[in-house]
């Protein structure tokens, strides 16, 4: 079942270019481009595929946070004020690939305790539910074509759901999609806040830097230049800190490459 998200990133990566690989493609082309279009289409007002709200239910209270997918002052600003304790603040984020295989990236505010913030565990559980309504949605137009792709999606992220409730963590068939990250806030006596790094920990969504599948660090590549386009360049953070065990496989030819005007470090996280 899993496979449907590797045909609909297969056929992102045939159009937009040079990250083009091997699948097992066993659709017409013309019919691969139908899906692939009405993916495109799948994002609307009514029901968006990337949340603009983030919910979770806690014994004393219902939080509930925005969501941003590119941060100005206004929104760095707002998630500060969410977030912050005194002078420091901290976000999270992740990035990923959408139900039609392009790349986004998602912020929200976090507070430190636990019990308090929305993990990245909750927001991916609604990532996958607003997927799933908006195909539903789709598919539910008397005058929509029923493309396999989008029936082979929608039974896809079903079977995802279920297996994320029955699991306390997240399953590694869908921590593979996502990358997950904070970001480190602070705020000057002038008032204005800036983004001191971006920070990233395998564990806060399941993954491990063991084992990873070939492609991985061209993803991971590609997710770190998403988080800084998806950055005002004046609000850009000077430092991408990256947990000791992935650093650790990050060497040779393939060594990540900081975004313009940033530096990537070593940093244990945990």
């Amino acid at each position: 079942m899993v496979r449907a998200f590797s045909l609909i990133i297969a056929v992102s990566w045939m159009i937009s270019g040079p990250l083009a690989k091997a699948a097992d493609l066993d659709l017409e082309p013309v019919t691969l481009f139908k899906c692939w279009r009405a993916l495109k289409k799948l994002n609307t007002a009514a029901t968006p595929t990337v949340p603009q709200e983030l919910t979770k239910k806690t014994h004393q209270q219902e939080l509930k946070v925005p969501t941003y997918t590119y941060l100005r002052t206004a929104q760095l600003q707002k998630l500060f004020d969410l977030s912050a304790e005194g002078t420091q603040g901290m976000a999270k984020g992740l990035s990923y690939r959408t139900v039609d295989g392009s790349l986004t990236t998602l912020f929200w505010p976090a507070k430190a305790k636990v019990e308090s913030s929305i993990t990245e565990r909750d927001t991916i559980e609604q990532i996958l539910k607003s997927e799933l309504r908006a195909i539903e949605n789709y598919l539910a137009k008397p005058r929509s074509e029923k493309l396999q792709l989008l029936l082979d999606t929608k039974e896809n992220l079903t079977y995802l759901l279920q297996e994320l409730k029955k699991s306390p963590g997240i399953p590694e068939n869908i921590a593979e999609r996502f990358f997950g990250f904070h970001l480190n806030l602070k705020r000057a006596s002038s008032g204005d806040v800036t983004i001191e790094s971006v920070d990233f920990n395998p564990v806060l969504n399941g993954k491990s830097a063991v084992g990873s599948t070939f492609g991985w660090m061209e993803e991971f590549q590609a997710a770190v230049d998403n988080i800084s386009h998806a950055i005002a360049s004046k609000h850009r953070p000077a430092l991408f800190r990256i947990d000791t065990a992935v650093f650790n496989t990050l060497y040779g030819p393939l060594k990540l490459k900081a975004p313009p005007g940033s530096r990537v470090i070593e940093y244990p996280l945990n």
